[in-house]
């Protein structure tokens, strides 16, 4: 048995003058595992593992070459809408306040079961891994100015609101493999084995607040948010895999593999707090500078509404039918005993790659 704990804290600090942005990323993760022989020939080996890491972005305005920061109240007005907790301010390019404030959580479970029979030596496990993302609440502003007058006068010549509200993804990920090594000659060794996929679409952990899917862009109906799944899920991802290694002489073996591999396919999806309608952003240019107040409706945070409209915010699309995506690789390799204590080995590797998109753009790599 084993347990490993790691706490990994980062942070760094960018200045700009008087502005400082703090980035703040810390890491915990819990490892343990236990390998138990059931029998000589029976080995079963589990690994657990718990993750969570915090990101926070922050800016703040210090006294740099003596300049004197301006209190908090001239961003953050008292009863404003806007707070130094969750908001950030940016007045005639200053720049304070909490930018972003996430976190993301995983659990790991793996299971493998070893059997040697005879000339095989069989494997057959599980894999489940849960994330859980969190996009904290932001509510930023940017007041606007046409010049250096309106600056000194107090006086707006536009805005830009974010609003973003917090919530919480939970992202499964399944996967069943059997292997076998076969030792079908003193000479040759082949080893195959089968890994099957399930990737299902994220699903909202946040009570009353449901993912919404983009209608509209991939078929025929209406610009509009709807309440299913982002995406259905697929149920024929296998991933074949063989691999063998043969004795040529006794000081050379030849060694090759090819197999297919899937991703998970959800690069940014699971932070369903980025989209809208959870983060909205609207840009209002005046036709006259009008007074800086909070109080003034322009300012005002952004309602909650599922309704698509135009300068509030970007939509993220799925298509319902994605595929994951899946590279194909092999490999070959020669290794030549020279001597008692010297070996030469000469290795050839590719790999191609198929992307999700609707056009499905290929690539390939080769490396010798």
């Amino acid at each position: 048995m084993f347990a490993r704990y790691n706490h990994g804290p980062s942070y760094d600090g960018f200045r700009t003058w008087e502005q400082v942005e703090y980035d703040n990323v810390n890491t915990d993760t819990l490892t343990g595992g236990a390998t138990i022989t059931i029998t000589p020939t029976k080995l079963n080996d589990f690994r657990a593992n718990w993750s969570r890491t915090t990101g926070t972005t922050i800016n703040v305005l210090t006294n740099f070459d003596g300049g004197v920061p301006p209190p908090m109240s001239t961003f953050f007005p008292p009863g404003s809408p806007y707070s130094f907790g969750i908001g950030q301010a940016t007045i005639a390019g200053v720049t304070e306040g909490t930018l972003y404030d996430n976190v993301q959580r995983q659990l790991n479970f793996v299971d493998t079961f070893s059997w040697v029979i005879g000339v095989h030596q069989l494997k057959f496990g599980i894999d489940y891994r849960r994330l859980n993302p969190t996009g904290g609440e932001s509510a930023n502003y940017v007041a606007l100015t046409s010049g250096f007058n309106d600056m000194v006068q107090g006086d707006v010549s536009g805005t830009l609101l974010l609003d973003k509200f917090p919530l919480s993804v939970n992202v499964n990920s399944y996967s069943l493999f059997a292997q076998d090594t076969w030792k079908a000659t003193n000479r040759l060794t082949l080893t195959y084995g089968l890994r099957w996929e399930i990737n299902p679409a994220p699903e909202s952990a946040s009570s009353g607040l449901p993912l919404y899917a983009v209608q509209g862009i991939f078929d025929s109906n209406p610009l509009a948010l709807g309440r299913e799944a982002p995406w259905r899920t697929q149920f024929s991802n296998f991933a074949p895999r063989i691999g063998a290694a043969w004795q040529v002489r006794p000081k050379t073996v030849v060694r090759g593999g090819f197999g297919f591999f899937y991703d998970l396919g959800y690069g940014n999806i699971g932070d369903a707090s980025s989209s809208y309608p959870y983060l909205r952003d609207e840009f209002n240019i005046l036709p006259s500078p009008v007074p800086f107040d909070l109080s003034n409706p322009l300012f005002q945070p952004i309602p909650f509404s599922t309704t698509v409209t135009p300068n509030q915010g970007g939509l993220f699309a799925v298509d319902p039918n994605l595929q994951l995506p899946i590279t194909i690789q092999w490999n070959g390799a020669i290794e030549r005993e020279l001597g008692t204590n010297q070996r030469l080995t000469a290795n050839l590797h590719w790999s191609g790659c198929k992307t999700p998109s609707p056009r499905g753009q290929d690539c390939s790599t080769g490396i010798l």
